[in-house]
């Protein structure tokens, strides 16, 4: 068992040598340095995707981490208030609500009228937010 130890250890001694992030013991490896802006990139590919799943990965990546306060970020997510699938609708509009330009509130108002409640209701909590975060400004 310490052999093992040992080789593991050395294992990811020389994955951080070499540069590289051990993630999930040891089973995948990603190189370090990436820059945000390739990661950005990545995610708006991501939002063209023909699956419904990467397109709402990439959304929830943008919300979750504040990416979404990029500004290469904002014209792809309120495209995405019009994608044909309810869930990126939602969480595209969901994302949107930390963002405080004024540019969003507009979009986010006409997708008050989806025909999905979920939707519109994910609308009316970003444009509460909105309103919080400006403190009424916006």
């Amino acid at each position: 068992m310490r052999k093992l130890w040992e080789r593991h250890s050395y294992l990811t001694v020389r994955a951080v040598a070499l540069g590289m992030s051990v993630f999930s013991c040891g089973f995948a490896l990603i190189p370090t340095g990436h820059g945000q802006d390739d990661y950005i990139g990545r995610l708006l590919a991501d939002l063209k995707d023909p699956k419904v799943e990467v397109r709402i990965h990439a959304i929830r990546e943008f919300g979750d981490y504040n990416n979404v306060k990029d500004p290469r970020v904002v014209e792809p997510l309120i495209a995405a208030l019009t994608d044909t699938d309810g869930q990126v609708r939602c969480d595209a509009a969901s994302a949107l609500g930390i963002v405080t330009t004024t540019s969003i509130v507009e979009p986010l108002i006409v997708t008050l009228k989806d025909s999905d409640e979920h939707v519109r209701s994910c609308a009316a909590n970003a444009l509460g937010r909105i309103r919080n975060l400006g403190n009424g400004s916006v």
